[in-house]
C-alpha cells in the first residue's frame, strides 16, 4: 500500500512539472533569431534591397519632409537628371559638395559599366541569328546585381549622412525613362530582350532597327499588388546607324552589338 501511494505521488509531481513547462512562455535566444528586413515598394521602382550601413558623412541640412497621404509621394527627388548627370536640385537640397558630386558621377559610371559587363556574361543569343538579325535575352542575376546596387547606395548614404539618406529614400521615385537611375536601382533584376534587324528607313537608306525590352517581375504581395504576380515592362526602339547611337538605349547594347554595327 505504501509502495502504491509513493508511485502515485511521484506520478502527480511529474505531471505537475510537465504542465508548468508547457504552459510557460518560451524564451528565444536573440542571437539565434534571424530577422528579415522590412521592405517597401513604390510604383516605378522595385522592392528596395537592403543596403549596408555606411559611415555617416556630412550631415546635410535637410528640408522638412512634406506631408504625404497613403502611398502618394510628394516632392520626389532624383539623384540624376534626364541626361544622367547628378541633378542640380538634388545637390541643392542636400548640400552636396563638389567633390562628392564627382564621387557620385564616378560611382554612376562604374555601376553602369559593371551592369553592362554582367549583362554580357548572362546573355543567351538566339540560335537563328544571321547577317540580318541579331537577337538575344539577358537572364536576371539578382545576387551580382545586388552588389552593384549596394555599392552605389552605400556611397549615397555615406555622402548624405543618415538623416539626408533617410529623407532621400522617402522621396526617391525612379521611372523607366530615367535610364541611369532605373538601371542602378534595379541592377540584376531585369530580364532583357533585345533585337537588331537590318532594314531601310522612310527614304530607303539602310539602317539598323534596335528594340530593347526590360521586364521586372514582381511576385505576389510586392510591387503594390496584394494577390497576383505581375511583370512591369518598359520598351524602347528606334533606328540607328552607328554604335555611338546605341548609348541612348543601353550601355550593354554597345558592348554586345554585332560586328556589322559600325
Amino acid at each position: 500500500m505504501k509502495k502504491t501511494a509513493f508511485w502515485l505521488i511521484l506520478l502527480a509531481v511529474v505531471l505537475a512539472i510537465a504542465i508548468l513547462v508547457f504552459r510557460s512562455p518560451r524564451q528565444v535566444d536573440p542571437a539565434s533569431a534571424k530577422a528579415s528586413p522590412a521592405k517597401t515598394s513604390r510604383p516605378g521602382s522595385t522592392t528596395p534591397r537592403t543596403v549596408g550601413v555606411a559611415a555617416a558623412g556630412n550631415q546635410a541640412n535637410v528640408a522638412p519632409a512634406p506631408e504625404a497621404t497613403g502611398d502618394s509621394l510628394v516632392d520626389p527627388v532624383h539623384v540624376f537628371d534626364d541626361g544622367g548627370a547628378v541633378d542640380a536640385e538634388f545637390v541643392a537640397r542636400y548640400g552636396v559638395k563638389a567633390p562628392d558630386v564627382a564621387r557620385l558621377s564616378q560611382a554612376r559610371d562604374a555601376a553602369i559599366a559593371a551592369i553592362a559587363a554582367l549583362d554580357v556574361s548572362h546573355v543567351q543569343l538566339d540560335p537563328g541569328n544571321d547577317d540580318n538579325v541579331f537577337r538575344g535575352t539577358v537572364a536576371p542575376y539578382p545576387k551580382e546585381g545586388a552588389a552593384v546596387h549596394d555599392q552605389f547606395y552605400g556611397l549615397l548614404r555615406e555622402i548624405l549622412g543618415n538623416d539626408g539618406y533617410g529623407d532621400y529614400m522617402a522621396r526617391e521615385y525612379v521611372v523607366p525613362s530615367e535610364a541611369v537611375a532605373y538601371e542602378i536601382l534595379n541592377a540584376g533584376l531585369f530580364q532583357k530582350e533585345f533585337a537588331f534587324d537590318r532594314t531601310v528607313d522612310a527614304n530607303g537608306q539602310p539602317v539598323i532597327k534596335v528594340a530593347l525590352q526590360r521586364v521586372l517581375h514582381f511576385p505576389a504581395g510586392t510591387g503594390g499588388l496584394a494577390h497576383t504576380p505581375t511583370d512591369v515592362k518598359s520598351s524602347i526602339e528606334g533606328n540607328i546607324r552607328t554604335r555611338s547611337e546605341l548609348q541612348a538605349y543601353d550601355s550593354f547594347l554597345v558592348t554586345i552589338a554585332p560586328s556589322w554595327v559600325p
